[in-house]
């Protein structure tokens, strides 16, 4: 018998601050993002600064500390700088 099945992506960011030891990085934020859509950020990285940029994709609605966006069951895709 076949079983349908769907699998849900969420966003979740983890910041770790290097303590001079490699086999321990203290936990320094972590934050989630999505709803019951997909969301996925397989972008990234850090600036010279310390700011945070994420790209990525997602349908539903996902608020990334600005406010809320909204697209439906469309796919649509993001650039956050914080």
């Amino acid at each position: 018998m076949l079983r349908s099945s769907s699998l849900l992506v969420l966003i979740t960011i983890v910041a770790l601050c290097a303590a001079g030891r490699a086999d321990a990085l203290p936990h320094s934020w972590s934050q989630g993002f999505g709803d019951q859509e997909n969301q996925y950020a397989p972008c990234v990285a850090t600036d010279a600064n310390g700011d945070v940029l994420i790209a990525g994709a997602f349908s539903g609605s996902i608020n990334l500390g600005g406010g809320t966006f909204s697209g439906g069951n469309n796919t649509n895709i993001f650039l956050e700088i914080s």
